[in-house]
């Protein structure tokens, strides 16, 4: 009986204590998380500072470019409905993007109609230039960097690659802020 309770106890699944993280564990934890925070507060100002500058196509009508391009996306994902966003007016900035940007346009043309029901009026917005409709274009931008390239690259480096950081792509940087913004 004595060799089955000791089999039995071999057997079973051991209660450890956990030990508590040391010291340096955690000054480590802590100053990677600060070096995360100052990397992403820089990448959003050197988003924002390639922002400020002009954009494709800024007052050249009858297209106006690549910003008008996005603001229009955002108008027909709001005021048509989704059977008719790839086949609405293919001449004026034909809705050329897959659907998961189309509903990310649509998302954010649900929160411009909110705040300015003009910047997305069907036809009648087309070629709106507006500082206050540059300053939304260029926000949720950066938003939407920050909320999904960002947090995908620091999520990589952290699980993947740690210690070893995330790097900026500056071409990205300039399409998505400086060109079309």
């Amino acid at each position: 009986m004595a060799l089955v309770t000791d089999l039995l106890a071999a057997l079973a699944p051991q209660q450890q204590t956990p030990t508590p993280p040391s010291q340096p564990t955690r000054a480590v934890a802590a100053a990677t998380a600060t070096a995360t925070a100052v990397a992403v507060l820089f990448a959003c100002l050197v988003r924002w500072a390639t922002s400020l500058g002009p954009y494709s196509g800024k007052a050249t009508p009858p297209m106006f470019g690549d910003f008008e391009a996005q603001r229009h996306w955002l108008e027909v994902t709001v005021q048509l409905p989704a059977r008719q966003w790839y086949r609405y007016d293919l001449e004026y900035w034909g809705l050329d993007y897959p659907p998961l940007t189309a509903y990310h346009s649509w998302i954010l043309g649900k929160i411009a109609q909110w705040i300015e029901p003009s910047w997305v009026a069907l036809e009648a917005s087309r070629g709106i230039e507006s500082s206050e409709l540059q300053l939304f274009m260029r926000y949720t931008a950066l938003a939407t960097d920050v909320l999904v390239h960002m947090s995908a690259a620091v999520a990589f480096s952290r699980f993947c690659l740690p210690g070893r950081g995330w790097i900026e792509r500056p071409a990205l940087i300039v399409v998505d802020h400086g060109h079309f913004q």
